[in-house]
């Protein structure tokens, strides 16, 4: 079995002939209690955990139909495996329909019991496995519901936290989708400043024409169709925050402008003469090089000093990927009601998996993967076969499909240069693996390879998962 301590098995049964038989076979691989009847079993549920129970259909007291029904909506994910002596197709969709994980008929067949407890014992360890995560991330979400247990990305809270009671102007840098905005709002909602206005501008999607009355405001007749007093963000953010997204697109001209409200901490709206004094705490964001576009003239230095006053780095999420876990309870439960309500979590194996790519998108495009996972599936857990096949990274702009026999492997790796070789041998080994449910030997007998070879170039490429023969 996958875990290292044995799952626990609650058996509702009154024959002790059978319960003898369960006992002497199941003990070696599952911590066994016993109750004689539903009540006695439904209250031992209520007093101690247990992964799986089995239950007879006929029993005094309460019958196994009562007890099941009690257990669906006490403990709705407890796999519950039903034995029966009146076996048919019509009692077989009766127990399925009030939520029986699987029925066995009396006298009980062994090799089949074992098959139905592996499965449910899957089952109950994606349970229990996502109930431990569940639970860290209740234990750990912190103040702007920045999820994380990555020690650089806690160092990076508590400094923003640290420097929000200051008003000094922050710059956070990042790539695409790793949660500069959420930054920018921890600053603020933890800042002198957090019943005021947090205004935010995106300074990529504004046209240049009309950036500037966007930031400064405009009076009527100040442009063609200008018909009123226009208040701009800055105005708006009186006595709050304005976060500044994509500083890196301002216009040069819209930099001069800016650095001149920085500097007397006033703004002129478009087609007036008259400054206002703007009381603002400012926080910029990009996801370009700062420091290279003023060495290119593409953006002011005197300006970039002037916004770098204290500056916030954050990590890509493939420098996070302990984060994964959390990150994938965390959407699942922001979008769970929109799907019923029926899928609690994902599998071990699932997890293993993602952690293996690169998420150049980041934390935006591994919440579009979720939701995407989440409409392929259709039991209560996400496994690799609800992930979507479009997130396996390319290879090369040449070659549209992953090898599927070492051979061909070997043939294309001839073909690449030396940098390209480590890629496309991780890409590879990810598509195989994924193929055969993370299963080496199995991968391995598909890929017509040496079982220990492959072992090796997993270790190489820094795949760690469980392997299940």
């Amino acid at each position: 079995m996958e875990n290292d301590t044995k799952l626990s098995l609650l058996i509702a049964e009154d024959d002790a002939k059978t319960k003898n038989i369960l006992e002497i076979n199941l003990k070696e691989n599952y911590d066994i209690a016993f109750c004689e009847n539903g009540k006695e079993a439904l209250d031992t549920l209520r007093e101690k955990h247990f992964d799986i129970l089995i239950t007879d259909w006929k029993m005094p007291v309460m019958d196994g139909k009562a007890l099941l029904n009690s257990v669906k909506k006490e403990f709705p994910w407890m796999p519950v495996i039903v034995m029966t002596a009146f076996g048919s197709i019509q009692n077989a969709v009766d127990m399925m329909t009030e939520g029986a994980f699987y029925y066995i008929e009396k006298p009980v067949k062994l090799d089949n019991l074992e098959k139905v407890l592996e499965n449910a014992s899957r089952t109950a360890a994606n349970i229990k496995d996502n109930q431990k995560v569940k639970d860290e991330l209740d234990s750990i979400r912190p103040d702007g519901m920045i999820i994380t247990k990555d020690e650089t990305m806690r160092s990076l809270i508590r400094y923003a936290k640290e420097v929000s009671e200051t008003d000094f102007t922050v710059l956070v840098q990042g790539e695409t989708g790793t949660g500069k905005d959420l930054f920018s709002r921890l600053i603020h909602n933890s800042s002198p400043r957090k019943d005021k206005p947090f205004v935010a501008i995106n300074c990529g999607a504004i046209p240049k024409d009309l950036i500037e009355s966007e930031l400064f405001g405009s009076e009527k007749g100040a442009f063609t169709g200008s018909v009123g007093i226009i208040t701009g963000k800055f105005e708006a953010a009186q006595g709050g925050t304005i976060f500044l997204d994509e500083i890196g697109e301002l216009p040069m001209d819209m930099q001069v402008k800016l650095l001149r409200v920085l500097e007397e901490k006033k703004v002129t709206r478009l087609g007036s003469t008259t400054p206002i004094s703007v009381d603002v705490r400012i926080i910029a964001a990009t996801n370009q090089p700062l420091k290279e576009l003023v060495e290119n003239s593409k953006f002011r230095s005197d300006l970039y000093y002037r916004l770098n006053v204290i500056n916030i780095v954050i990590p890509p999420l493939r420098e996070r990927k302990d984060d994964i876990s959390l990150l994938s309870m965390h959407f699942i439960n922001k979008k769970s009601e929109q799907f019923g309500n029926k899928i609690i979590g994902i599998e071990k194996e699932v997890t293993e998996y993602l952690k293996s790519l690169e998420w150049p998108g980041n934390i935006r495009e591994f919440e579009n993967v979720i939701m995407r996972a989440m409409l392929n599936c259709k039991s209560g857990f996400i496994t690799l076969d609800d992930i979507p096949k479009d997130i396996s990274l390319t290879y090369g702009e040449s070659h549209n499909t992953i090898p599927e026999k070492y051979s061909d492997f070997l043939k294309a790796k001839q073909e690449f240069k030396e940098k390209n070789i480590s890629e496309l041998e991780k890409k590879f080994l990810l598509e195989a693996l994924r193929k055969n449910k993370w299963n080496i030997t199995h991968t391995a007998r598909n890929l017509e390879m040496d079982r220990r070879l492959l072992q090796k170039m997993i270790k190489e490429n820094g795949l760690v998962f469980t392997d299940e023969d």
